[in-house]
């Protein structure tokens, strides 16, 4: 009898899989028919073909499980749900940018428990499972390979002990696209810089700073908004898609510079190379996985308005409770001030 295959190797394979579509529409990005949804984001055939791919990935393994994907919603009806956003950033896609991303999540009563968000361009994949920690690897040749423990960087700020797979999540703020050269790929798969995109990104709505009952505390230890904004001040920030809410990030960027982001802000939060990042907007398929990767790294993720579990809106990761709370304190202390 065979080995069973884990839930993470599972999602690793799925992702594979996806990254395997993916690519040839990348590198053929003339020929890859787009249009615009409803809600004014970019769609492609390449989503489609991707989403479907992992989807019957997932179905053949575990046809009992729900799944919900950006592009064909909800099937079935289980205590297991996988989340799949097949390209994340399909707006950088179709620019030849290769930050895009394939973003897998499996959520098991209401609580992420497995991820992997893959950067297929780069090569590059991270991981990680509820009370087992986060990694990065390589994709070579169909394996995941050089898997690498990734950790938070830590300050003096934390206050709260890390997460630790509890019902009791922690929080994190999340980047804003910085303009960098674009890679663009060519038909061998080689990536060269060329000029940055300049696509238009969807509107989202207004976002309501009014923190959701029994989210997070009230009784911050930072009792004054010039405490606060020194623990932000200096940070190391990113920013995911600031043109989507210029006001919304205005207050941390008059603390700290946004810095540009050769791979998700809230990856590298994970990796330590940035201490807060703030994503604009997004429905849960953007965030399950991303959030459970910068907890299993010690860090803390959460809504703008404070929830702790992944769902529509701005979201924000950082490298400690005590820094995404004062990060979220200075946004709403600045924008609801006279």
């Amino acid at each position: 009898m065979g080995r069973v295959e884990t839930d993470l190797q599972l999602a690793q394979r799925a992702a594979m899989t996806g990254a395997a579509v993916a690519l040839p529409h990348f590198e053929a990005l003339a020929e890859l028919s787009r249009e615009v949804k409803a809600d004014g984001s970019v769609v492609t055939a390449a989503d489609r073909a991707v989403e479907s791919a992992v989807r019957d990935v997932l179905t053949a393994a575990r046809p009992s499980d729900a799944i919900l994907g950006e592009e064909e919603g909800q099937t079935g009806s289980a205590g297991r749900r996988w989340i799949i956003d097949p390209i994340d950033g399909t707006a950088l896609f179709v620019a030849g940018d290769n930050r895009w991303l394939i973003l897998i999540a499996l959520e098991v009563d209401g609580e992420v428990t497995t991820a992997v968000a893959a950067h297929p361009a780069q090569g590059s994949v991270w991981w990680a499972t509820r009370g087992g920690g986060a990694f990065e690897g390589r994709f070579v040749g169909g394996r995941v390979v050089a898997e690498t423990p990734v950790r938070v960087t830590t300050n003096g700020d934390t206050g709260d002990p890390p997460y630790s797979g509890s019902a009791t999540p922690m929080s994190t703020p999340m980047a804003t696209p910085t303009a960098t050269a674009t890679p663009t790929a060519t038909a061998t798969g080689t990536v060269t810089a060329t000029a940055p995109p300049t696509a238009p990104a969807p509107q989202v709505a207004a976002i309501k700073l009014i923190r959701e009952p029994g989210t997070i505390p009230t009784d911050s230890p930072l009792t004054d908004i010039s405490e606060k904004s020194g623990v932000v001040a200096g940070s190391r920030l990113g920013v995911v898609p600031e043109e989507w809410n210029r006001d919304l990030v205005a207050p941390l960027k008059r603390l700290t510079p946004a810095l540009p982001w050769p791979i998700h802000p809230a990856l590298m939060v994970a990796r330590g190379d940035l201490d807060l990042a703030v994503q604009t907007g997004g429905q849960i398929w953007d965030f399950a996985a991303t959030s459970l990767i910068v907890r299993e790294a010690g860090g803390s993720y959460s809504g703008i308005n404070g929830r702790l579990e992944p769902g529509p809106g701005a979201s924000v990761y950082a490298r400690s409770d005590a820094l995404r709370l004062a990060a979220l304190d200075v946004v709403s202390g600045s924008l609801l001030s006279p």
